[in-house]
């Protein structure tokens, strides 16, 4: 099972909302309540559409090595977070394997045998998922959080 295609839109709505209200509601304290509600909507929107073509374009740059993954039974993939860093989150059959996309200052890639996971757990942050391994633990922001840690909980 390959991860689901959000939309375009999904995309912009889901990091543009939060963000704008954010920035509206920091920019009404400052400048007042109609200032503040133009400048949360103007600049959820653009960062929404920022946000959701980045996602776009990593998504076609992974593409090139999704078939790495898919020869060893791809499960699941998704744009993803480990700390600061930015990238993308390949789980399959054998492995859960985070590679940083080229924008980072660390583009080392993280691999962790699917032998080695304890548990995953959700974190209270949004999209946050924690996987325990034998030798410590990596806390990931990942989507769809909810999907990746029903595939780590089921053992084979």
């Amino acid at each position: 099972m390959s991860r689901p295609r959000r939309s375009f839109g999904a995309t912009a709505l889901r990091a543009g909302i939060p963000f704008g209200l954010a920035m509206g509601t920091f920019n009404g304290v400052q400048s007042g309540a109609l200032p503040g509600l133009v400048s949360g909507v103007v600049m959820g929107v653009a960062f929404g559409l920022v946000l959701a073509g980045f996602v776009r374009w990593q998504s076609g740059k992974f593409d090139k090595i999704r078939p790495e993954f898919e020869a060893e039974g791809l499960e699941l993939d998704g744009p993803a977070n480990l700390g600061a860093t930015g990238g993308w989150l390949f789980l399959s059959k054998r492995r859960l394997v985070f590679v940083p996309h080229k924008i980072n200052l660390s583009t080392k890639r993280t691999e962790i045998p699917r032998g080695d996971i304890v548990e995953s757990k959700a974190t209270r942050a949004a999209r946050g998922l924690e996987v325990v391994t034998k030798d410590g633990s990596h806390k990931f922001a990942v989507d769809p959080r909810d999907n990746f840690k029903q595939a780590l909980d089921q053992r084979d």
